[in-house]
């Protein structure tokens, strides 16, 4: 059976301290039996897509990034998987995007947001490229 472990977090202010606290989650995850552990949307950050147009590009990473390989490091001394939720740039777009991560660390896949709402207090087409559905 696969235990599961959600994470839920106050945002603490930084991106560095959100991090921390997930790379801490992680290990407690670990340490309490859990295989996978999940992360809200938007983790590291203030939900800022309640916010219309602001320069939030200090958000955002990439996949060979300082964050992303903290999230890697984090999954293989531990042994978990983890699904982390970032603002990702990738080809010059922005992303509301998971990353699963296997025990071993490496990059398993990647579901980036396909439908980016936009409406009062969502203004997340501001932020985000939608993916396009490919059937």
């Amino acid at each position: 059976m696969t235990r599961i472990a959600l994470f839920q977090n106050k945002n603490k202010g930084s991106v560095n301290e959100n991090l921390n606290a997930g790379i801490s989650a992680i290990k407690e995850a670990t340490e309490k039996g859990a295989d996978l552990i999940l992360f809200p949307e938007v983790q590291l950050t203030e939900f800022f897509p309640q916010y219309p147009g602001q320069d939030v590009s200090g958000y955002a990473c990439e996949l060979d990034g300082e964050i992303i390989q903290a999230f890697q490091a984090a999954c293989r001394e531990n042994h978990i998987m983890a699904v982390p939720n970032v603002y990702l740039r990738e080809g010059g777009h922005d992303y509301d995007a998971s990353i699963l991560i296997g025990r071993d660390g490496e990059i398993i896949g990647i579901q980036k947001m396909v439908h980016v709402a936009q409406a009062e207090h969502f203004y997340e087409q501001d932020y985000y490229t939608s993916r396009r559905m490919e059937c």
